[in-house]
């Protein structure tokens, strides 16, 4: 089956795949149902919480324990909340507490606080800096995901785990510092964050590593993250690098070419999708498989030769790649997903 196809470019817009746009889409649920002008202004929101908003949007909770974890029954007028003070002896900021609150510019969380939920304040466009206290321990999934005014954010030595998602999106977030108590981060964590230039990680930590700005597991197997704010236009993967993760390149705009090197066997799902100057990648013999969306929207890619040594090619990994010419396709392929080159017309 070893043949090189020949494609001629389609003129379809891009279209974003269901896998991508869960990357890209800044809303991960629903919207809120409207809200009743006439809404209390006053009420309980724990078991032994309650809140006040005046007039001006400024929303205080007081009391001692933790936050109820909320779905669409928030008590507060989101839509009315400029401002939030978080009171001494709350412990915990409940599941999709402040969810689009589109209002809110600043946050005061007390020492009291030891986790910030799920959810908790995604999509807060007007957010443009957060301190969280040395207490909190767990940063949840997708707590600040989509808060595009968001620049800074200072992460302390007492948190252990950062979610998934849970800061991607926040696309005016410059730099992170990830301290040595992190000993889990999740998924898409710093995804789209498109003025992001660097992840620092520091040199105590038993878990993660940096290099120039690069998120990278602490033996530099795994690379996790490559800023999407950084503007080089060529990056040689180390060759330590076995594994290429989700979303590892993605959105990353300036990246024109990439030496993956000889000790990587995954290309992980989404892993350089929406990298729109890419133009040139060698895929080394070492690669075994290459991730569903692994290049959608790479739409610079003019070739690109799969080695023999792949096995498997996930559903759309080459989805919208409008540039795309030339592929070879091995006959060692034993598995190719559905759509893996759909936007591309074949020639006669």
């Amino acid at each position: 089956m070893n043949k090189t196809m020949a494609f001629r470019r389609h003129k379809w817009g891009f279209a974003l795949s269901a896998a991508l746009a869960a990357a890209a889409l800044l809303a991960v649920l629903p919207l809120a149902a409207s809200e009743d002008c006439d809404a209390a202004s006053s009420g309980t929101c724990g078991d032994h919480l309650t809140w006040y908003l005046d007039d001006r949007g400024n929303l205080t909770v007081s009391g001692q324990g933790s936050m109820y974890d909320f779905e669409w029954n928030r008590p507060w007028r989101t839509s009315a909340i400029i401002s939030v003070t978080i009171g001494e002896g709350v412990t915990s900021i409940g599941r999709g507490a402040f969810y689009e609150c589109r209002s809110l510019t600043s946050v005061t969380i007390p020492d009291s606080v030891e986790s910030i939920g799920v959810v908790a304040f995604v999509g807060c466009t007007s957010l443009a800096s957060v301190t969280i206290p040395d207490s909190v321990t767990s940063i949840g999934n997708y707590a600040f995901r989509g808060c595009t005014s968001l620049v800074s954010v200072t992460i302390p030595d007492s948190v252990k785990s950062i979610g998934d998602s849970a800061f991607s999106g926040c696309t005016s977030l410059a730099s992170v510092t990830i301290p040595d108590s992190v000993k889990s981060i999740g998924r898409e964590v710093f995804s789209v964050c498109t003025s992001l230039a660097s992840i620092s990680v520091s040199a105590d930590n038993e878990t993660y590593s940096s290099e120039d700005g690069v998120l990278f597991d602490r033996n530099k197997t795994a690379l996790i993250t490559y800023p999407a704010g950084k503007r080089d236009a060529e990056y040689a993967v180390p060759d330590s690098v076995k594994s290429i993760g989700i979303s590892a390149f993605y959105g990353c705009t300036s990246l024109a070419s990439v030496d993956i090197g000889n000790s990587v066997t995954d290309i992980g799902r989404c892993a350089f999708a929406r990298c729109t100057s890419l133009a040139s990648v060698a895929i080394p013999d070492s690669v075994k498989s290459i991730g569903g969306s692994a290049f959608a929207g790479c739409t610079s890619l003019a070739s690109v030769a799969i080695p023999d040594s792949v096995t498997t090619v996930g559903a759309e990994a080459f989805l919208n790649c409008t540039s795309l010419s030339s592929v070879h396709i091995p006959g060692s392929l034993k598995k190719m997903g559905q759509d893996a080159f759909r936007g591309i017309t074949f020639m006669d």
